[in-house]
């Protein structure tokens, strides 16, 4: 049986199948160029510790896909947090990269490899990290002036890749895909910076962190284009080249100490819950009790500061992932820590609690946080956290579980998180942090302050947690420099040398 076709749907047909025919030739034209062996072992690793030393800051910030919000608001399928793709980058600073060996392979490969000539201008040097069950999302560079040449060079950095370890490389033109990329260690992808692009997270077994360098640089025979160009971003936000070095996050969003009228709290009136161990150790949780201006300001200043890459190992007792520093001199200046005082001395009795440790907990769906102990039994110091999640609700999940033992045969309490509850537990209750459900992207926050019983115990014990990378340090060194280093460290824990030297040697070591 034939059907009778319309000459117009005929010509519907071909004028369709040439329209795929054309859009197949401008797909086609648009390279992407694949180098493998590079670069040398060497020069893998100068650029993987360039992303990875203490001083390099790893901004955690989301970037909203309209196209999944309308679908996901359609469907009712989550809150609006679900809808924000969320990465791990760090703008790097290109003056030392630029006179690297690496740099100079990355134009020697334009010229005698791919055939692009000109004078070569790094516009943006970023890092990135992506990790198991990440959301990421397409991206494209661009340009004020569209007449000039821009390229995106991506450098893989991975450890090693593996069979189904995911994380590839996607590069679009018109909404199809023209390129599919594998991350293999030290392989090099150049393709112009108009194309869109994203590169995958890696397969929900992989706990390591997949690294890559990349390079959006300009091409020009005209050296005009270098004073006027500047990279635009999401959002409308335009980067220029900068040096990332800087100082960690600061407390500068807060009031000071200095600014604030003294006064004396009622602070039984903001407890909400008081549990005691079997032990006779306390767990209290307070609600109402910081204000609202020094609370938005804390929350700010964690959601736009960085954090350093330090994965947790496996010696970490809590196995959090990312922790946000913070100096403790600059805390105590704060507003912030007089309200912090008198809790901890409400709570234990005694005056003269100081901190030793401060960080801002940032805990992911995929992570797999564990019970620990912040102290020892006889130490007496406590730990205080302040939940920052905004419109945080039960089906966010991420309590703060406690323990009867390390075994974690059973729960004895839990504090589920809401914007500005603080809790405050001695340091030697067994407990955990327990993250979001895998549906929400995203992270909890917890900011978290350790105290000692003096200001004299609080400074040695920070001591102790500084010099710990010197001892990392030491692992691998020998002869002289072993021994050098051991007598540092003899005189850091005798007290025999001042702070300021104490940190340019510990920054030194950090960098290496």
């Amino acid at each position: 049986m034939f059907t009778m076709i319309s000459s117009s749907a005929v010509c519907s047909v071909f004028f369709n199948f040439v329209s795929l025919i054309a859009l197949s030739k401008s797909l086609r034209s648009k390279d992407v160029w694949i180098k493998d062996n590079v670069f040398t072992e060497n020069e893998i690793r100068d650029m993987k510790s360039l992303l990875s030393q203490d001083e390099t800051v790893w901004k955690f910030q989301p970037r909203e896909d309209n196209n999944l919000a309308i679908a996901g608001r359609t469907k009712n399928l989550c809150s609006k947090a679900c809808y924000s793709c969320y990465s791990w980058s760090s703008n790097l600073t290109s003056v030392t990269f630029k006179s690297s060996s690496s740099w100079r392979k990355v134009s020697d490969t334009l010229s005698s490899h791919i055939g692009i000539k000109g004078n070569c201008r790094i516009l943006s040097l970023e890092g990135k990290i992506n990790i198991r069950a990440g959301h990421t999302c397409t991206e494209r560079a661009s340009v004020s002036d569209k007449t000039v040449n821009s390229y995106i060079a991506v450098i893989f950095l991975v450890q090693n890749s593996r069979r189904n370890a995911y994380g590839e490389l996607i590069v679009y033109n018109e909404g199809e895909i023209i390129k599919a990329v594998y991350p293999k260690r030290g392989r090099l992808v150049i393709f112009p910076a108009s194309l869109e692009h994203v590169i995958k997270s890696p397969a929900i077994d992989m706990s390591e962190r997949l690294y890559c360098m990349k390079i959006h640089f300009l091409l020009s025979d005209d050296q005009r284009h270098s004073a006027v160009v500047q990279e635009t971003l999401p959002g409308n936000t335009v980067r220029n080249d900068f040096n990332n070095l800087m100082v960690f996050p600061n407390f500068k969003l807060l009031t000071k100490t200095d600014t604030t009228p003294d006064g004396t709290l009622d602070i039984q009136q903001f407890v909400t819950k008081n549990f005691t161990t079997n032990s006779g150790l306390s767990i209290v949780v307070l609600d109402g009790i910081l204000p609202l201006k020094e609370l938005d300001a804390l929350r700010k200043t964690v959601e736009t500061n960085g954090y350093s890459d330090n994965a947790a190992g496996m010696d970490s007792t809590d196995q959090v992932q990312w922790i946000m520093a913070f100096e403790i001199d600059d805390f105590v200046q704060t507003s912030l820590w007089n309200v912090v005082s008198q809790i901890v001395t409400f709570v234990s009795g005694k005056k003269g609690y100081f901190p030793y440790d401060i960080g801002c907990n940032n805990i992911q769906a995929t992570d797999t946080t564990t019970i620990h102990i912040d102290s020892e039994f006889n130490e007496s110091e406590f730990t205080l956290l302040i939940y920052l999640n905004e419109d945080w609700t039960a089906n966010h999940h991420g309590e703060t579980v406690f323990f009867d033992d390390m075994e974690g045969n059973e729960v004895i309490f839990a504090v589920r998180p809401r914007y500005g509850r603080v809790a405050i537990f001695h340091g030697s209750i067994p407990h955990s942090a327990r993250p979001p459900p895998l549906l929400m992207e995203g992270a909890r926050f917890s900011f978290a302050v350790k105290l000692a019983a003096s200001e004299e115990t609080a400074r040695k014990k920070a001591d102790l947690l500084d010099i710990d990378v010197l001892y990392e340090a030491l692992e691998v060194l020998q002869g002289e420099e072993a021994d050098k280093l051991e007598a540092i460290i003899h005189d850091i824990e005798d007290g025999k040398m001042d702070r300021q030297t104490k940190e340019t040697i510990i920054r030194e070591y950090e960098t290496h």
